[in-house]
């Protein structure tokens, strides 16, 4: 089973990844897209930090009401292009602040759970999950996106 701490220090060091791979990024980059008919380094962005609040939203709900929401997006790419126009307008200092705050979200509702929900599963979409399981899912979408912004920025100094 997960520890409190062990998800604590993976979701502060993940973050810490995540913001230090942002930064190779200049403000020009943040609204060009990442391949030919890709999204913008914004999309993305605004992308990962809607699916940390959904995911947190959703463990609030277990942990607060004893029951979880099983349903999700009818359709994950209209909802991701939807949450992308959102944002269009918004500054890149915003869109930063956004994904820190629901980093510290996550953090501060980890840090407060009694240790007993370290130990607890419950059902989701058929699947018996625990927390590890939960930040694991989340983390490692954020993974398979620093791999491809890694990627990008490798390209650039061949």
């Amino acid at each position: 089973m997960a520890s409190k701490n062990k998800i604590l220090k993976e979701l502060k060091a993940h973050r810490e990844t995540l913001f230090q791979v942002l930064k190779q990024f200049d403000e020009n980059e943040w609204a060009q897209p990442l391949a030919r008919g890709k999204w913008t380094l914004q999309d993305m962005v605004v992308h990962l930090t809607h699916w940390h609040r959904w995911g947190l939203n959703k463990l609030r709900q277990i942990v607060v009401y004893g029951i979880i929401d099983q349903t999700g997006p009818r359709d994950t790419d209209e909802l991701n292009k939807l949450i992308a126009k959102a944002w269009a307008q918004h500054s890149i200092f915003d869109i930063k602040a956004d994904l820190e705050g629901i980093f510290e979200q996550m953090i501060n509702f980890v840090s407060t759970l009694p240790d007993e929900w370290f130990n607890r599963t419950w059902s989701y979409v058929g699947k018996e999950v625990n927390m590890q399981d939960w930040f694991d899912f989340f983390l490692d979408h954020d993974r398979k996106h620093i791999k491809e912004l890694k990627a990008i920025k490798g390209r650039g100094k061949e």
